[in-house]
């Protein structure tokens, strides 16, 4: 570091070390923004209300607006792959967009998000109120 400030010059070694700085702060910022766990986070803020997951039956479920189903749709994968379709659409993403696209950047964001607090869940949380029973949302009602 010495010799190369020596070879350049003080002024102009300094200059450069600037520049070179905030080339790599700007780059880290950018992968930040962009990493699967910023995206699992992302995800979870958009889908904390409607989605839990059972880690013992490696299950999703997702909330009908009157009572929770087995996610068997892959929809919180869906969820996560538009999640990263509009990270990669943002222009800040630059040559990272691609890389956003992949399966196992979506397959990475699902499954950190599983483990969010907003999302995991436990067994014994299920059906603890033996007085409760699910009725659909008035909206849902059918005039059959």
């Amino acid at each position: 570091m010495r010799q190369w400030t020596r070879e350049k010059g003080e002024t102009y070694g300094g200059r450069e070390l600037r520049r070179i700085w905030d080339k790599l702060a700007a780059a880290a910022e950018v992968a930040a923004k962009f990493s699967e766990d910023d995206l699992a986070l992302r995800f979870s803020d958009e889908h904390a209300d409607d989605l839990r997951y059972l880690a013992i039956s490696s299950r999703w479920y997702r909330w009908t607006g009157s009572l929770w189903v087995v996610e068997q749709t892959l929809q919180a994968f869906d969820f996560a792959r538009a999640i990263c379709r509009q990270a990669a659409t943002d222009p800040a993403a630059g040559k990272v967009a691609r890389e956003l696209t992949r399966a196992r950047t979506v397959a990475a964001v699902e499954k950190l998000a599983r483990a969010d607090r907003r999302h995991a869940t436990e067994h014994q949380e299920w059906n603890t109120d033996a007085w409760s029973f699910s009725v659909p949302a008035k909206e849902e009602w059918t005039d059959d």
